[in-house]
């Protein structure tokens, strides 16, 4: 495997490991604290 083909890999894997934190994020956030009650 190339250099370039190492860092398009590793910038991809980073960018879809970032992706799915954010969705875990966004699934459990206790959107009912940003409700004024």
């Amino acid at each position: 495997m190339s250099k370039a083909g190492k860092i398009t890999a590793a910038i991809s894997g980073a960018f879809l490991l970032l992706i799915v934190v954010a969705i875990i994020l966004i699934a459990t956030f206790d959107w009912n604290r940003l409700k004024p009650t």
